[in-house]
């Protein structure tokens, strides 16, 4: 233990950590000056903003959730429903639930919420 100590007693003395650069973590901006933010959700209301999420994930051309695979992303054991989701006091809450459900031919003993960013469109303009 004396060696360990000694050892990081060495190692910090071998180092300016004062001229490391800080990070300020109450709330301000904590990001070099050189990254740009590109997408945010504060989840302030009472409900999910969908012009920012996809409640499924959307494989369809036309992004849509009619397709088997979009709400039970194969074989993870659980339907992805719209009010397993929960937005309030600022928080956001995926619940899952032992409850059988069905999505196309699709059944399961379980269900959950998931998420999925329209990032892409922020990217590209949309």
């Amino acid at each position: 233990m004396k060696k360990i100590c000694k050892f990081l007693l060495v190692f910090l003395c071998c180092f300016d950590l004062s001229a490391q650069e800080k990070v300020n973590l109450d709330g301000g901006n904590i990001c070099p000056s050189e990254w740009k933010l590109v997408f945010s959700d504060e989840f302030s209301g009472s409900s999910l903003d969908l012009s920012k999420w996809y409640t499924y994930y959307p494989y369809t051309p036309d992004h849509s959730d009619q397709c088997d695979f979009c709400r039970t992303h194969g074989n993870e054991g659980q339907i992805y429903r719209n009010d397993n989701i929960v937005v309030g006091n600022g928080t956001l809450k995926l619940i899952a639930k032992a409850q059988a459900s069905t999505w196309f031919s699709s059944s399961r003993n379980y269900t959950s919420g998931m998420i999925h960013s329209k990032i892409d469109n922020f990217h590209r303009g949309k």
